[in-house]
């Protein structure tokens, strides 16, 4: 991902592989999953601990679950560098995972984007 378009650090919920509903859907619901967190957030000494919270709440309040069943989570930090939760907010380990861009293309070829 270019750097210069990441612009804030977010922790983002990604889907069971076995989630069978139109990429349309998915698209058009992206923005459900994101957490977008203060700029400053991954400079925190706690940052790991705020995020598993997050994390936690997050999976309390996502309305999904039946449709479109969560198996992590991912914190992203800055470009390339991330952390991976349980969807009960244990951390999993560090990664080099990059924000997921969620779009709609129409049939003239113009892109709707979610979550910029």
């Amino acid at each position: 991902m270019n750097e210069s378009l990441f612009r804030t650090p977010l922790i983002e919920a990604r889907m069971t592989a076995d989630v069978t509903m139109p990429n349309f859907i998915k698209a058009l619901t992206q923005g459900t999953r994101v957490v977008e967190l203060p700029p400053d957030f991954a400079s925190q000494p706690d940052q790991l601990e705020r995020a598993a919270e997050i994390v936690r709440q997050h999976h309390r309040e996502y309305k999904f679950h039946d449709a479109m069943p969560l198996a992590y989570y991912t914190y992203i930090a800055s470009p390339g560098r991330s952390y991976r939760f349980t969807t009960g907010g244990r951390l999993i380990g560090s990664f080099h995972d990059q924000p997921i861009v969620a779009y709609v293309q129409t049939k003239d070829g113009k892109r709707f984007t979610f979550g910029d």
